[in-house]
This record gives structure tokens, C-alpha cells and sequence, in this order.
């Protein structure tokens, strides 16, 4: 493999798309250590956000979305994360119709996921988690046995976030 000079490199930059800029800026933080953070691509994507959901709850420095789902945990993920964010969105459909609400409840289930492999002494790591993605409503529903059936899951939702139904309001 013959190696690429700099100066080929930079040569090449005018030519690339903004979304290309994007990418090699991502990449070029993460190799610097200054933390790659996955650019909003999508930013409607709830499949991004349970990404970054993801990396968050696992503490996990993030790798750039596009790289992650080209490997062979992103593959899996591609297959279990619909599954799960169906789950969410059938469960907490007021919560998914926000970024910021839908991360919280993301964060919160995956923390309750790697509590339950945690418990049954399962190592946690980015692939464990993936491939367990399609027991979320499995977990939430032995956490929390009939909200789901009797519709008040939010309740849940409202005690572990302080958002939505359940939230103490001030009379101000």
C-alpha cells in the first residue's frame, strides 16, 4: 500500500462535500483525543439518538455514527434498535416526539438494561448491550409488572425524569 502524502491530502480537501468535512473533522477530533462527538446527521434520527443514548450510558467515548454502523456491532444494532424504538415509541409516545425527553428515557432504559445483565454477571460492553436491545420491554415490564398493560408507563417516565404526567407542579 503506497502512502498518501500530506500535501495530497490537503490537496484533495476542495473537492469533498460538507457532509466529507464533516466526517474528516469527526474523525480528526477523535484521533486527537479531543473526543469525537457524531455530528447531527439526522437530526430527527431517534435511531442516532439511542446511539448516542448508548455511548452515554455506557460512558463510552462515541465513534463517528457512519463507522460504528459499518461494523459488525453497528450491523446488529441496525437490526435491534428498531425493535427496541418501537418499543419506546408504542410505550413513551409523548417522550419520543423530543430529542432531549427521548434520550432521557433512552438513558434511563439502557440503564435499567445494564442493571439486569449487571445482575446476571454478563460483561458490559457495546456489544452486549446491542445484542440485548430487543429485551427492553422484557425489562421494563419485570421492573415494572402491568404499566405497560394498563397504559400508565409514563408514570415511570414522569418519577425517573421529573417530566410529563406525575410531575409535581408549583402554584406560583
Amino acid at each position: 500500500m503506497r502512502a498518501i502524502t500530506k500535501d495530497q491530502i490537503l490537496g484533495s480537501l476542495p473537492a469533498l462535500t460538507k457532509a466529507d468535512l464533516q466526517a474528516l473533522q469527526t474523525v480528526i477530533r477523535g484521533l486527537l483525543g479531543n473526543g469525537a462527538v457524531t455530528p447531527t446527521l439526522e437530526p430527527n434520527n431517534p435511531q442516532v439518538w439511542l446511539f448516542e443514548a448508548m455511548a452515554g450510558t455506557l460512558h463510552l467515548r462515541q465513534s463517528y455514527y457512519p463507522v460504528f454502523i459499518a461494523s459488525t456491532v453497528g450491523k446488529t444494532f441496525n437490526k435491534n434498535a428498531p425493535i427496541a424504538l418501537d418499543f419506546m415509541a408504542d410505550t413513551f409516545k409523548a417522550a419520543m416526539n423530543n430529542k432531549i425527553k427521548a434520550m432521557g428515557l433512552m438513558r434511563y432504559l439502557l440503564g435499567l438494561l445494564v442493571d439486569d445483565l449487571t445482575a446476571k454477571k454478563v460483561p458490559i460492553t457495546r456489544g452486549t448491550v446491542v445484542a440485548n436491545l430487543v429485551r427492553l420491554s422484557e425489562i421494563f415490564e419485570n421492573s415494572y409488572p402491568d404499566y405497560t398493560k394498563y397504559g400508565i408507563a409514563d408514570l415511570v417516565l414522569a418519577a425517573a425524569l421529573g417530566i410529563g404526567k406525575g410531575r409535581a407542579q408549583s402554584k406560583s
